[in-house]
């Protein structure tokens, strides 16, 4: 006991203690284009116009060798002469080098930020009215990967947060035995209660019920 105590009361002092620290692998700004093309009945003259949903946007990050792949999508609404007339989803794909990035790391990621709208680009169909129209937003976020890792620091021990960590008990455990039924014994059935005031009052009816027969027996016998 003394020998821990001594061995607690060294760990007080200038220390080199080691510790889980998250070390930066790759920390980059990233754009994201998300496109996608869609056929509609417009002419040269119609207002197109093109409004994402911010709140739509989800993100899916895959991390290879020295490469972080992101793929995700964002929803809008088509408006065209200051009318909505459809619902699209437009999906993204990027490709990040990012050198010593392994499988194992960890991808933290921000909140997408929408840097910009590209205006509607309309390709008139060889036949038709109809006119495929390309739609084009930029997204923006920071990508970090972060791996865990196990370093040293110097340090100043203060003390240890609980000081009796070291102080071991005496106090011997607590057992608790419960006492079992010998095998020969059968455990005995609890007694029923007797039912003294339900035969009592049986009783007292079927009484009543012999006395009244006697006596209507009785006057009939008289009557003659």
């Amino acid at each position: 006991m003394e020998h821990n105590k001594e061995k607690c009361m060294k760990e007080k002092g200038l220390s080199s203690e080691p510790v889980l620290i998250q070390s930066v692998i790759c920390a980059k700004e990233v754009k994201l284009v998300a496109h996608t093309k869609t056929e509609l009945k417009v002419d040269g003259c119609s207002q197109i116009q093109f409004v994402p949903d911010l709140m739509t946007t989800e993100i899916q990050g895959t991390l290879l060798h020295d490469l972080i792949i992101l793929q995700g999508f964002i929803k809008g609404s088509i408006i065209v002469n200051n009318q909505c007339i459809k619902k699209i989803t437009l999906p993204f794909q990027e490709e990040i080098k990012c050198d010593d990035v392994c499988p194992g790391d960890t991808l933290k990621q921000t909140i997408p930020t929408l840097k910009g709208v590209v205006p509607p680009q309309i390709i008139p169909c060889e036949e038709g009215s109809y006119s495929y129209v390309v739609f084009k937003v930029i997204l923006g976020l920071q990508i970090t990967v972060i791996r865990e890792k196990i370093g040293t620091v110097a340090v100043t021990i203060i003390g240890d947060v609980d000081e009796n960590r070291c102080n071991l008990t005496s106090t011997p455990p607590q057992i608790i035995c419960y006492q079992e039924t010998p095998k020969h014994e059968k455990p005995k059935k609890p007694k029923e209660p007797k039912k003294k005031k339900e035969e009592s009052k049986c009783t007292k009816e079927k009484f009543k019920e012999e006395t009244s027969c006697f006596y209507s027996h009785k006057k009939k016998k008289f009557d003659y």
